[in-house]
């Protein structure tokens, strides 16, 4: 969770809850008393160092505790998240950087950081124009969703997928969330044959070879950024589009339909189908947005099967096991695929052998990671998170109970993070997995072209939808705390181009794959954008790499 790891914001709601003596007597004190008394805070730390209380400071209180009184008595809001609090809580942390308030409490924050940058642009526009300047709004909306992989500093708008947890697990669901599992037919079984489906035929007759399918992870942000993307996809003129999940924050109903459906219904007229599964991010708040996207979509279930005569395409959901989100600094699980779907997938990967189908898999986590951790097998917690669940038949799974870590895939002690996820790979055991064609993955907001790795021959890392990651954040980098020597070493990269960056972030981008009867060409594209096109001036596309298969 990442506000919680916000050092210098947990110590100040903290003195806030037991502030005093001492505290700031305010002359415009905000409307909400928890967010008065951390207005007093900030104002009592901007007074001992000789500065000027700025009138953005209780401006940015005021809109916070709007936000949050409306929350509380259920008035209807503008913003599709849980709240609002994001821009004036992020302009606030601004000032409070500016001034140095936030070094004080943390001693980690370095002022050559990227994100400081970031956020020091962001105050000195404010002081200029005010924050309901367009502006200023402009400016968030482009920074919106940052710091993700650079605490402490960050959109603090990610206090939503803390909130949008909340609400479900102590809201009216308890805890259950909206996962439709395979039918089973006493007598029979698993109904393989649920959510099964041919793939579609080209739109139009184009000149091209093959069946084009658009790939988009981790994009559902409704920001310039993600419709950038869009928009270079949509020249690409794919027949179909698959978003291998996550709808920030916390993938309620109205952000899964103002950043996913309405979107790509506005962008692709022609016919073409849409396919979405779900990641972590789109059960945060119980995954009801989400039974949304199926719906408008079409789709049977967060999973599905997709053939013709020579392709499959085998899509999971590996989110339902991932949406337990009030914890911080715990260790998490891998996330792996409940009972029913697992019988279910291995079935239609059995049928792709013996029908002599090239299969590709697309999931929203990772099968393996070089920068990032994928989880700890087991997470007591987390485990227990699951329970309203499993009691209420939303799904079944014994794996965190019937295999521990060393019983699986690298054989590694308890409480040791390997570089892959060793329960995705003793469900889909070696032979499955060198069967498999290709893997797409998201969940990291980042790009990366694996080597052969876990017995996978291709695995493509397509996460950077639409999240900024600041450019300093080495995204190519291995990661100190991962075991990867029961496969030789952390993943390697295809050498060749990568992913470049602008003037702050990252590049964003997306995939396209081209299926004939023989072969797949994928195409890779980054978009570019740098502090011009911040301010709306455009962006730069470009196909980096390609491969067939």
């Amino acid at each position: 969770m990442r506000v919680l790891g916000m050092r210098w914001l947990v110590v100040m709601l903290a003195a806030s809850l037991i502030a005093g003596d001492g505290v700031r007597s305010l002359t415009r004190p905000a409307s909400h008393p928890l967010i008065a008394r951390l207005q007093s805070r900030l104002e009592s730390s901007l007074v001992a160092m000789n500065k000027t209380v700025p009138p953005a400071l209780h401006e940015a209180a005021e809109l916070v505790s709007d936000q949050l009184i409306a929350t509380q008595l259920a008035v209807p809001r503008h913003s599709p998240d849980i709240t609002a609090v994001g821009y004036p809580l992020t302009i606030a942390e601004s000032i409070a950087l500016k001034v140095g308030i936030i070094q004080r409490l943390d001693k980690k924050i370095s002022n050559t950081s990227e994100a400081y940058h970031v956020l020091i642009r962001l105050a000195a526009l404010v002081s200029a124009h005010g924050w309901e300047d367009p502006q200023v709004r402009s400016y968030y909306r482009g920074i919106q969703f940052f710091g993700g992989e650079t605490l402490p500093l960050l959109d603090v708008g990610w206090a939503n997928e803390f909130l949008g947890t909340l609400t479900e697990y102590f809201g009216p669901n308890h805890g259950i969330h909206a996962y439709h599992k395979v039918p089973w037919n006493t007598g029979k079984g698993y109904d393989y044959q649920f959510s099964v489906s041919s793939l579609p035929p080209p739109v139009l007759p184009r000149t091209s070879r093959g069946l084009k399918i658009g790939l988009l992870a981790d994009w559902g942000c409704g920001t310039k950024e993600s419709q950038a993307v869009l928009s270079a996809l949509q020249a690409e003129a794919p027949d179909m589009v698959v978003h291998l999940g996550d709808v920030y924050y916390s993938g309620t109903v109205a952000e899964q339909h103002q950043f996913l459906i309405h979107p790509l219904r506005q962008a692709f007229t022609r016919g073409e189908r849409m396919f979405a599964i779900p990641g972590n991010h789109d059960y945060y708040s119980g995954g009801q947005g989400m039974k949304e996207v199926l719906k408008s979509f079409n789709q049977t279930a967060s999973y599905f099967c997709l053939r013709n005569e020579h392709w499959q395409i085998l899509a999971l959901d590996t989110g339902v096991l991932d949406s337990f989100n009030l914890v911080s600094g715990a260790a998490h699980p891998m996330p792996f695929l409940p009972d029913d779907q697992l019988a279910w997938a291995l079935h239609q990967i059995q049928v792709g052998q013996e029908q002599g189908l090239k299969t590709i898999v697309m999931s929203h986590h990772q099968f393996f990671s070089r920068r990032d951790s994928v989880g700890v097998a087991n997470a007591g917690l987390f485990e227990l998170a699951t329970l309203p669940d499993q009691l209420r038949g939303t799904f079944v799974t014994s794996e965190w109970w019937t295999k521990n870590s060393s019983q699986l895939p690298g054989h590694l002690p308890e409480g040791v993070a390997p570089a892959a996820n060793t329960r995705l790979l003793d469900q889909f055991n070696q032979s499955v997995r060198e069967y498999v064609s290709a893997f797409y993955w998201g969940h990291e907001h980042t790009h990366s072209i694996f080597k052969p790795y876990a017995g996978i021959k291709r695995g493509r890392l397509i996460g950077n939808g639409c999240i900024p990651v600041v450019k300093d954040y080495d995204v190519y980098g291995s990661n100190p705390n991962t075991q990867a020597a029961p496969w030789g070493g952390h993943p390697q990269h295809v050498p060749g181009p990568r992913v470049g960056h602008g003037d702050r972030f990252w590049n964003f981008g997306f995939v396209t794959l081209e299926l004939t009867e023989s072969s797949a060409e994928a195409k890779h594209f980054q978009v570019e954008i740098t502090d011009e096109e911040l301010a709306g001036a455009g962006y730069r596309v470009d196909m980096f790499y390609q491969e067939t298969y």
